[in-house]
């Protein structure tokens, strides 16, 4: 399977402020997090764009100060953007957080149209069967990039099917169940938050851009570990090598938000008034579903 660039285009990495051995200030990746645009029905084809990650990167990331989208701009290097933890509007029981981002012309950006999540109509006909290929793109943390953010693939099959499956919130929550595809991949910390995309089609062949598939299944919240006992007492969590992937619903959930849907409303109606009126924040285009 090829992946087109488009694909990792709409990926940024969300990144604490700390200290090198310098003692100079350094933003350190931590996660993933990718841009969603929802679509206002204008005639200059305007849209809302938003970052979405996992919510528990979010709260997580609390003690370390503000949180940083680090973007990648057209002419080479990054910009960082505030996107500080208390902006964020988080989903009231999964692990999907969203805020609306202000995406420059100078960024180097994709986004995910949000007519191309992975919908019932498009589960109705065309299914998420155990076996069926999805891949993600996020932050290994081993190698981030050096003049501008590096997502890396990877690659997957689904081991099970949409289920109510036991997780953490954050670290100090207790287990809660939630709607959740089980994938078979590896993950490790900085992938969190990585959009997931399903596939119909044999691995041999290249994943179009232009065709209304792949479809985004959801995000990655992380992996299931196992408990392995160890020599002189003590457990040690192994990596069990399966993925949760929380559902798209999931994010069109929390995309309806009430202060989200007034301010697209909003948005519309001021587009409407002046067709050249635009903000930083509306754009269009950039589509990696649909026409631009």
């Amino acid at each position: 399977m090829l992946i087109d660039d488009p694909f990792r285009e709409c990926v940024c990495f969300l990144c604490v402020e700390t200290t090198n051995q310098s003692g100079d200030a350094v933003k350190e990746e931590r996660a993933t997090g990718f841009f969603v645009g929802v679509y206002l029905g204008t005639k200059n084809d305007a849209a809302v764009a938003y970052l979405v990650t996992a919510r528990h990167v979010i709260e997580e990331s609390r003690s370390c100060g503000t949180l940083y989208a680090k973007i990648n701009l057209k002419a080479g290097g990054v910009d960082y953007i505030p996107v500080p933890q208390d902006a964020w509007t988080a989903h009231l029981s999964t692990d999907v957080a969203i805020v609306p981002i202000p995406l420059k012309e100078d960024y180097r950006f994709k986004w995910v149209r949000s007519d191309g999540f992975a919908d019932d109509n498009y589960i109705l006909h065309n299914g998420v069967h155990t076996g069926d290929e999805v891949f993600l793109i996020g932050l290994f943390a081993g190698y981030g990039g050096d003049d501008q953010a590096e997502p890396i693939a990877r690659f997957a099959h689904v081991a099970l099917g949409l289920k109510k499956i036991s997780l953490r919130l954050n670290s100090g929550s207790l287990p809660v169940k939630v709607d959740a595809y089980l994938v078979e991949t590896t993950s490790w910390g900085g992938e969190s938050g990585s959009p997931v995309f399903h596939c119909k089609w044999p691995v041999s062949n290249r994943v179009p851009i232009s065709m209304g598939n792949p479809r985004l299944l959801g995000l990655l919240h992380g992996h299931f570990e196992i408990s392995q006992n160890v020599t002189g007492g003590g457990t040690v969590g192994l990596n069990s090598g399966i993925g949760i992937v929380i559902p798209s619903h999931a994010i069109q959930e929390c995309l309806m938000h009430p202060d989200f849907v007034a301010e697209r409303e909003k948005r519309k109606q001021k587009i409407e008034s002046d067709v050249n009126t635009q903000t930083l924040n509306t754009a269009k285009g950039k589509w990696i579903y649909g026409n631009s």
